[in-house]
């Protein structure tokens, strides 16, 4: 077939060729879009890695916590005292029912003496 094509089916032929580039462009724009998505997701999550990194690191940031760690023992260390003062007061109130409230008078008495605004304390 020698004859060349016909206007209108070389603008039909034309359009078709445009359609398909312009799917294939569609495509490739939103394969970039979404490579930059992930670019720009990666290089957040590196800032934030960097920045929490650092900010580890500072001094003021090692005090904190090293006071945070103080707290903690210090609750743990009350928690057990407030338990050892239940436990003593559990054997104390046991002790007073034992004795009949008798106990008093076998423990020794504290004297308190006042000399020249001095206050002395002894057994």
């Amino acid at each position: 077939d020698a004859s060349p094509m016909s206007p209108t089916r070389s603008i039909v032929a034309n359009n078709n060729e445009l359609r398909i580039q312009m799917r294939r462009l569609q495509e490739e724009l939103q394969d970039n879009q979404n490579e930059l998505a992930r670019i720009k997701a990666a290089r957040h999550q590196d800032l934030e890695d960097q920045l929490v990194s650092e900010l580890a690191s500072h001094p003021t940031v090692e005090y904190i916590k090293q006071l945070e760690e103080d707290v903690k023992r210090y609750q743990m260390a009350l928690q057990q005292e407030r338990r050892r003062a239940i436990d003593m007061k559990t054997a104390l109130d046991s002790y007073k029912r034992q004795t009949g409230n008798q106990w008093a008078g076998s423990l020794p008495q504290k004297r308190v003496s006042r000399s020249a605004g001095v206050v002395k304390m002894g057994l």
